[in-house]
């Protein structure tokens, strides 16, 4: 017999013998200490408690006073650096809106060199249900 196979022969029980261990808890456990423990952290946190409330209270009326008074740049009304923080949000969405309604809504140059133009929405719309979609032919392979 090898040692390997007589340490595994120690650690399992031969057949017919009683487990040494049941496998589970044989005690319950001590519910007086427990409660004792809960009892304890409850006490813990009632004392904490009363020191933060007498704390609070103490200091709250030993507010310190400002010492300096108010810088003079505080009084003047200085405007920052740009870029500066919009002043009517409500109204500079509604310009852009406007703007961008105008670009979709007439005709106009992309670039005029090219031969670009824009044309409404509309107009474009009616075209292409005039005209058909482009369809690329089967067979035919993309050019890059």
């Amino acid at each position: 017999m090898t040692d390997r196979e007589s340490a595994r022969d120690a650690l399992l029980p031969s057949a017919g013998a009683a487990p040494q261990h049941p496998g589970y808890e044989t005690k319950d456990a001590p519910v007086g200490r427990i409660f004792l423990i809960g009892l304890g952290l409850l006490t813990l946190i009632v004392v904490v408690m009363g020191v933060m409330w007498v704390l609070f209270n103490t200091f709250t009326g030993h507010a310190p006073h400002p010492v300096n008074p108010p810088s003079a740049m505080m009084e003047q009304n200085v405007l920052p650096p740009e870029p500066r923080l919009q002043p009517d949000p409500a109204a500079d969405l509604q310009k852009f809106l406007a703007s961008e309604d105008s670009l979709l809504n007439s005709y106009g140059w992309v670039n005029k060199k090219s031969g670009i133009a824009r044309i409404p929405i509309d107009s474009a719309m009616k075209l292409a249900l005039k005209n058909g979609l482009p369809v690329r032919e089967t067979g035919k392979e993309i050019e890059r």
